[in-house]
């Protein structure tokens, strides 16, 4: 089990190391507050998160990186959801999609299994969240702490868990 814990940290190292570092709000920031709609029009902000974990995932139902990444974002949501974390009580996602297709984005997020927030302005790149948060590319993410500062971004594969799984208590 040692060894195990060894490797995965290992890999994670380096997948931080390398990962992308293009553009985007930068770590140690706070994070921008937002209010959007989402799918059934009630108002999410990202204040009222304040005291939890949250990942802020921009994607879009056309987007396949997005896609491929969506089993793993909802099988960590339902591992993490309820746990308490050195920087916050309880894990959540708000998914900001870029789509301008309504009727897309809402059969995406029924196919994908989403049971968390989801919003949209409905203008793909022109979308001023997606300006705000300085998104380049898809998907793009940030791990935001209890007091809304940026702690991590851009997590792909394993690396959300494996950061969630270091910072529980």
């Amino acid at each position: 089990m040692k060894k195990y814990l060894i490797v995965i940290l290992f890999f994670s190292f380096f997948a931080m190391a390398f990962k992308s570092n293009n553009g985007g709000l930068k770590v140690g920031t706070i994070a921008p507050e937002f209010a959007l709609k989402d799918i059934q029009g009630k108002e999410v902000k990202l204040s009222d998160y304040k005291g939890k974990l949250v990942l802020i995932d921009f994607w879009a139902s056309w987007c396949k990186q997005c896609r491929t990444e969506s089993p793993r974002l909802v099988k960590t949501y339902q591992k993490y959801h309820n746990a308490n974390f050195e920087d916050g009580a309880g894990f959540e996602i708000i998914s900001i999609s870029l789509d301008d297709d309504a009727a897309d984005w809402k059969a995406a997020v029924t196919q994908d299994g989403y049971t968390w927030a989801n919003v949209t302005e409905g203008k793909k790149w022109d979308a001023e969240i997606a300006k705000l948060y300085q998104v380049t590319s898809l998907p793009t993410n940030y791990l935001i702490d209890r007091d809304g500062k940026i702690i991590e971004k851009d997590l792909r594969g394993n690396m959300l868990e494996n950061i969630l799984m270091s910072l529980k208590k």
